[in-house]
């Protein structure tokens, strides 16, 4: 009798162990999802920025981007992630979505929709891009070190 209970005991040790690396993996994968999602931005907007400052139309970029965006918030809200970075990470899709309506602003000048507009707003919507890339960059190699 002991020795049955001894074996059922290992059992659910092993079943409990089993399920806990299964759910610690699952949350890595999705945190890797997360974090490729959040360089996939970084790069839009880094794209962006690149074919503005040559006083091109980012359209490819620029849809990408739109499309991330539409997508950012239900992915974040179902992000293993602790209750801080999801409120930091909510809080920046403002900025990236700044981002992508000041893009459309200077394509609206680039198209000649907008006839002028201050060099100094370029140049401050360039460096946004750049920022807001880099904090993004710097986020997605934080959060796995979140994941415990």
């Amino acid at each position: 009798m002991e020795a049955a209970l001894i074996g059922l005991v290992g059992v659910l040790i092993g079943q409990l162990l089993t399920t806990h690396f299964r759910d610690d993996d699952a949350r890595k994968g999705e945190i890797g999802n997360l974090c490729d999602f959040l360089r996939g931005i970084a790069a839009d907007l880094r794209g962006m920025e690149a074919e503005l400052r040559i006083g091109q139309v980012p359209t490819t970029a620029g849809n990408d981007l739109k499309t991330r965006l539409n997508r950012y918030r239900e992915l974040l809200e179902k992000a293993p992630l602790d209750d801080a970075s999801r409120q930091r990470l909510l809080a920046a899709r403002d900025q990236i979505s700044q981002c992508l309506t000041a893009g459309v602003a200077e394509d609206d000048y680039l198209r000649g929709k907008i006839l002028s507009r201050p060099q100094a707003a370029k140049e401050e919507l360039l460096a946004t891009l750049l920022r807001v890339a880099a904090w993004l960059e710097a986020e997605a190699s934080m959060l796995p070190s979140l994941v415990q």
